[in-house]
């Protein structure tokens, strides 16, 4: 799956955070049937990351003839940002400058 993610700039002193928000779309393909299937799939969704630690939530969709199945998708874990090019110095964490 492709598309964009928007991220806010890093905010607050002691306890860092940003808020960030994404859409995907890619082709969901169905085996085990007996005829596959190939399918229009999108994922939306928003988070927060606060420090190295990410909350997200998702929302699920596959372009299908009949019912239309959604599903919701919940995250909460430890990140560790990289960055190859596009950081700045405020942002603190591993960087490949």
């Amino acid at each position: 799956m492709v598309g964009p993610q928007y991220q806010s700039k890093w905010f607050g002193s002691d306890m860092r955070a940003r808020y960030f928000l994404e859409f995907l779309i890619g082709v969901a393909r169905s085996a085990g049937v007996a005829r596959p299937q190939s399918n229009l799939a999108w994922i939306y969704g928003a988070g927060i990351d606060f420090s190295f630690f990410r909350g997200k939530i998702e929302w699920v969709g596959i372009g299908t003839n009949g019912p239309q199945p959604r599903n919701v998708r919940l995250f909460f874990g430890g990140v560790l940002p990289i960055c190859l090019r596009a950081c700045e110095d405020s942002d603190r964490i591993l960087s490949g400058r």
